[in-house]
């Protein structure tokens, strides 16, 4: 999936139409650091959303403020907060350099999967072994089901009693006529019915 992403033409777009002047159209379709090209940085950013539920890119500025380029950072090292009285989000993001700083949303790129608060996206390796968890147990519940369950076959004969011989060569006709069949249809006569 990481590479299909990354193999799409990604722009900058005011309305309809590409902004080819602009300087983050060349960080977005080309250059997005000095350290990527654009494949790797979609390809980086699609990886890691898969693999975490989250990927993150810091835009980072020069002096006037313009982004001059987009820094990927490991989103087993950003944690997304709420500011519960402006409601908008904070990243605790913890560099390379071993500081720990605070990112406001506008500064950052961010991509999710689902999410159930808006915040944090879900990985799919989680939602996955759920699933497959599930399925195991219903395997498992369903053989503990049929541990009980008789695998017998039940003849009726419509004779009232039958001498012991009699049920013995019925049951021996039976069993030889099934096994030629190979285990398939076989014909009943005489009112004999197999359950």
């Amino acid at each position: 999936i990481a590479n299909t992403i990354a193999s799409l033409p990604i722009h900058l777009y005011r309305d309809r139409e590409v902004m080819k002047d602009h300087p983050l159209e060349y960080l977005i379709a080309y250059r997005p650091s000095p350290c990527m090209t654009a494949f790797t940085f979609r390809q980086t950013m699609e990886a890691n959303r898969n693999n975490e539920g989250n990927a993150y890119a810091l835009m980072v500025p020069d002096l006037d403020g313009r982004t001059v380029r987009l820094d990927v950072i490991d989103p087993i090292r950003v944690q997304p907060y709420r500011d519960m009285d402006t409601r908008e989000m904070w990243y605790r993001v913890a560099f390379d350099d071993g500081k720990v700083g605070w990112v406001h949303h506008s500064s950052m790129i961010v991509l999710k999967h689902m999410s159930a608060n808006g915040e944090r996206g879900s990985r799919p390796i989680d939602v996955l072994r759920g699933t497959l968890d599930y399925d195991a147990d219903m395997k498992h519940f369903s053989v503990k089901q049929l541990e009980g369950v008789s695998n017998a076959v039940v003849l009726n004969v419509p004779s009232t009693a039958l001498s012991e011989g009699k049920k013995k060569a019925l049951i021996k006709q039976f069993l030889d006529t099934y096994a030629e069949s190979g285990g398939k249809v076989i014909v009943l006569e005489g009112g004999i019915t197999a359950t």
